[in-house]
């Protein structure tokens, strides 16, 4: 069905207090002040309630670090019992390194989750988390929920200090046959921009990653359901366009976010209809028009343009290529900073205006291909 749907996964932000201190966290700052924000079971629950109300099934639960709060077991019964079929976390693993905790947390209803790790190498990943032996207990989450029958996924933030062991990564998380494998490469926006913290982990140049990601995919990418790669041009990966989740893209797959819901949790609704009336104000001529969509996802729409508009630039060769419909670009922060990486444009006699022009066989997740 040629028809734009927008993703059925809300995330809940639980709040941002933390039981790790990494160095490209975006609330670092706020996080070694102690002015971290969360929010009561009541607040969080009235959340979960409007996101059913908008149809979502999907729950992600992040923070910060969601399994600290002494309400998570709570909050995740209480989501199966109004109708989410899907309730998953977020989590550096360090509680889930214990056994009966993640029995505890599979007896209330979670039933995926998502583990941050951000190296195979555990003295690289503990200089990235700040905390030693933080690699140690996240492997051992990962055995723990599988012994609890949940394969869960692996989220990686690939930087200037871990690309260069992607492919190291990849053979790791093997024999752990994780359901999917999201390689994001540290995106400095938002918060993160004005955060100095994080300059060590910021990338320099992006074909020295992607060049990395690719010799990574050629060895392992056959042996996981799913690969993604966030926030990478097209261009960058010739040959693996089919693994590559712009801002275009994410927003209609299953794993990722509503973008209104995501936006109105973390920062509030004047925030998300700002967003919203900027989009309007830029929407012709900027979002892909392929297809139909419905009202709702015409909403999310243009407040993901207005994002895009705002935290992205499209280079000169962007302006000629083919997919600059459904490409972002390079992220402006790194453009201001570095620039170093010349993109290439796609040759076509006509523009691609299909986000998911690269994901035709990936019925799997993306609810409009299975339609």
């Amino acid at each position: 069905m040629d028809q734009r749907i927008v993703t059925k996964r809300v995330v809940l932000h639980v709040g941002y207090a933390c039981n790790l201190r990494c160095q490209f966290c975006y609330y670092i700052e706020d996080l070694e002040r102690g002015q971290t924000e969360d929010w009561s079971t009541e607040q969080l629950k009235r959340r979960l309630r409007l996101a059913r109300r908008l149809g979502k099934t999907a729950l992600d639960l992040t923070g910060g670090e969601p399994s600290i709060r002494p309400d998570i077991f709570e909050l995740i019964a209480y989501a199966k019992s109004i109708g989410y079929t899907d309730v998953n976390m977020i989590s550096n693993g360090l509680k889930l390194s214990k056994a009966p905790f993640c029995e505890e947390l599979v007896e209330a209803g979670l039933n995926d989750v998502l583990f941050s790790l951000h190296s195979p190498d555990a003295a690289e990943h503990d200089l990235l988390t700040r905390v030693r032996g933080s690699h140690a207990r996240l492997m051992k989450a990962m055995a723990n929920m599988r012994a609890q029958g949940v394969s869960g996924r692996v989220n990686t933030v690939v930087s200037n200090i871990n690309y260069k062991r992607t492919a190291q990564l990849l053979e790791l998380l093997v024999p752990y046959s994780p359901a999917a494998v999201n390689l994001i490469v540290f995106n400095p926006s938002e918060t993160a921009r004005s955060c100095t913290g994080s300059d060590a982990t910021r990338i320099e140049d992006y074909w020295a990653i992607s060049t990395e990601i690719g010799s990574a995919l050629d060895k392992y990418k056959d042996q996981f359901p799913t690969v993604n790669v966030r926030f990478l041009p097209f261009c960058l990966l010739p040959g693996y366009e089919g693994t590559i989740r712009t801002q275009w893209q994410k927003m209609y797959e299953d794993q990722e976010w509503d973008p209104f819901l995501n936006i109105s949790f973390q920062k509030g609704y004047w925030q998300a209809f700002g967003a919203f009336a900027a989009g309007l104000f830029l929407y012709p001529g900027f979002t892909p028009k392929f297809g139909r969509r419905d009202a709702y996802t015409l909403f999310n729409e243009m407040i993901t343009t207005f994002r895009i508009k705002l935290y992205y630039r499209q280079l000169e060769p962007c302006r000629r290529c083919a997919l600059r419909r459904i490409c972002t670009g390079l992220p402006v922060d790194y453009v201001k900073r570095f620039n170093k990486t010349q993109l290439r444009a796609y040759e076509s006699d006509a523009v691609i205006d299909d986000p998911l022009h690269f994901c035709q066989d990936k019925a799997d997740t993306f609810e409009r291909l299975r339609l």
